[in-house]
């Protein structure tokens, strides 16, 4: 693969995964809160708990599906095979995540939406930092990486506008044709916007197939010997890094 240039369908596939990233993540900070405080009857206090300890526990996973899909040696490739694993999934928990269920009150309603924003962020970290990744991989001259991110950034700000503006406009059209329903609708907008940003990572992953560059053996040895721990306090001795983070 070095040296050989990506085609404009290749670079396009790719940005088109940049919709998903940008409608799921923004979806998630412009409306979980909303929809749980405004919709679901959980108190403001209890909501943004919950939606802390997701994005706290989302610190951690990055570094783990980092570390993962770095020591990967999947015939699919080391990032399109986690794309691959975690696509179906996310868009299953972004249904679920904007789901009320009418048997579930109390406690049980608080302890549903934990997992299931836990899980969104889990699922979106093994489809996401690999996705990010991927880009670097497979562009292997300069014209290539910046057609790619300007593919990626037009993708994302796609998703972008979906997610803060046609979220609320499909919700209210839902919503008028359900008389007033927003449970229903808010189910519904979550299970579109499962489904626009699985088809999205799916044909990103189509797009890259035999694309990423592969390592000569002696390679992947020698990153195999890096442990976890070491790979953490490489990071942290980034200073740019460090402050950004402070």
């Amino acid at each position: 693969m070095l040296g050989k240039k990506l085609s404009t369908g290749t670079k396009l596939g790719y940005g088109i995964g940049s919709i998903g990233e940008g409608l799921a993540y923004n979806t998630f900070y412009v409306y979980f809160i909303f929809f749980l405080t405004d919709y679901v009857g959980i108190s403001p206090a209890v909501g943004g708990t919950i939606s802390l300890f997701a994005v706290a526990w989302d610190a951690i996973t990055d570094h783990m599906i980092g570390y993962l899909s770095d020591r990967s040696n999947s015939p699919k490739g080391k990032r399109r095979a986690f794309i691959l694993r975690g696509f179906i999934p996310l868009g299953a928990i972004l249904f679920l995540m904007f789901t009320s269920w009418p048997g579930l009150s109390g406690g049980l309603q608080i302890a549903y939406f934990v997992i299931v924003n836990t899980l969104f962020w889990v699922f979106f970290t093994i489809v996401d930092v690999p996705y990010m990744t991927l880009g670097g991989e497979i562009a292997t001259s300069e014209e290539d990486r910046l057609g790619l991110r300007s593919f990626g950034t037009m993708g994302y700000y796609l998703g972008f506008l979906g997610a803060s503006s046609g979220v609320i406009l499909v919700l209210e059209k839902l919503a008028a044709s359900f008389n007033g329903d927003y449970i229903r609708a808010w189910s519904i907008v979550g299970l579109l916007t499962g489904i626009v940003t699985s088809l999205t990572y799916f044909i990103c992953a189509c797009a890259v197939k035999g694309k990423e560059v592969q390592l000569p053996k002696e390679e992947l040895v020698k990153k195999e010997k890096i442990g976890f721990f070491q790979s953490i306090k490489a990071i942290f001795s980034i200073k740019p890094y460090l402050i950004l983070l402070g």
